[in-house]
């Protein structure tokens, strides 16, 4: 990346995939990320007062994510499991009216994915996921990342139309 406000930030990823034989895969990545601020975040748009926000920092990231997945022979059933770890340097984050940016944050977490063909047109889906999200800076809790997430999803295919029912919960979280 490039930006014309901002130094020049050359970032990588490596990603794999291991084939383990009877419908198991396990793959994996680490990497590097760079994010500048917004026009929206530079301008503040919906500051309190309005306004820019002085000062802000391009983040930049380095995470990793590990997972095991599973697919059944007919196809019929998928499951996966992922673990995480990203880390986050300035991260721009709105509070007290403006954009500021929180020195370092980490977030780690595990998500869980089910899936179920249960008829022909009919099929299943389910997810969950845990996440601590902190400032490392203070401790506390990063806003609008809850602990606890998930989602169940009923899918129904006709011959023309296709239709979902997701039902979606969260934990409670910062704000």
């Amino acid at each position: 990346d490039a930006p014309d406000d901002y130094d020049a930030k050359t970032t990588a990823r490596l990603a794999g995939v291991i084939d383990l034989d009877h419908g198991f895969l396990l793959s994996a990545s680490v990497g590097q990320g760079f994010k500048t601020p917004t026009i929206s975040q530079t301008v503040c748009d919906f500051c309190f007062p309005a306004g820019p926000s002085a000062g802000l920092r391009p983040e930049t990231a380095e995470g990793w994510d590990a997972a095991l997945s599973w697919r059944s022979d007919d196809d019929r059933f998928y499951a996966r499991v992922t673990g995480y770890r990203l880390e986050v340097q300035d991260q721009i984050n709105y509070g007290v009216g403006r954009y500021v940016n929180i020195d370092r944050t980490r977030t780690t977490g595990v998500e869980a994915e089910l899936e179920a063909e249960l008829t022909e047109r009919l099929s299943l889906k389910a997810s969950y996921a845990f996440t601590d999200a902190v400032d490392e800076s203070t401790g506390a809790e990063l806003i609008r990342a809850p602990e606890h997430a998930g989602s169940l999803t009923l899918l129904w295919t006709g011959n023309r139309l296709k239709t979902a029912l997701t039902v979606r919960a969260e934990g409670e979280q910062a704000d």
